[in-house]
């Protein structure tokens, strides 16, 4: 995978009444599920490197970041509350990514799926699997990150 900086999720903040526009954010939904697994931000290479991911808090700074907080998992007041959890024998098991405790170690298999939704435009999300490794996280995913419009 890319490493993305900062500078690149920011280029990507999203606009959304237009097809193109649809394209803009999606992208910037790919490139937040990426993000938070891969962040050039200091505080988070030292969490990957203890083998501890806060991605709830990283997913939050970076919707944050890109002006969508309040619409990440759902519309205000109405929020699933997680953005991925674990894969193994089940598609969807511990550990839950969210405001929880829960921690990601290295060699763990993980599903994470950010999505955006967005009051009388539409919502956008990806889902992706990712092998968590000490030397950096895999994506198992073999389909392209393109848009699918439903």
């Amino acid at each position: 995978m890319i490493e993305q900086s900062e500078e690149d999720i920011l280029a990507c903040k999203p606009f959304f009444p237009t097809t193109e526009g649809a394209d803009i954010v999606h992208a910037a939904t790919c490139r937040h599920a990426e993000a938070i697994l891969i962040s050039n931000d200091s505080h988070f290479k030292r969490i990957k490197e203890e083998g501890l991911i806060d991605v709830w808090s990283i997913s939050e700074a970076i919707g944050e970041k890109l002006g969508y907080k309040d619409y990440l998992g759902g519309l205000p007041g109405n929020k699933c509350g997680f953005v991925g959890h674990g894969v193994g024998l089940e598609l969807d098991e511990y550990p839950v990514i969210g405001p929880l405790d829960h921690v990601i170690q290295s060699n763990m298999t993980v599903a994470i799926e950010p999505k955006m939704i967005y009051p009388d435009k539409g919502v956008l999300g990806v889902e992706d699997t990712y092998l968590t490794t000490p030397n950096g996280d895999e994506r198992l995913t073999s389909l392209p990150q393109e848009i699918w419009r439903v």
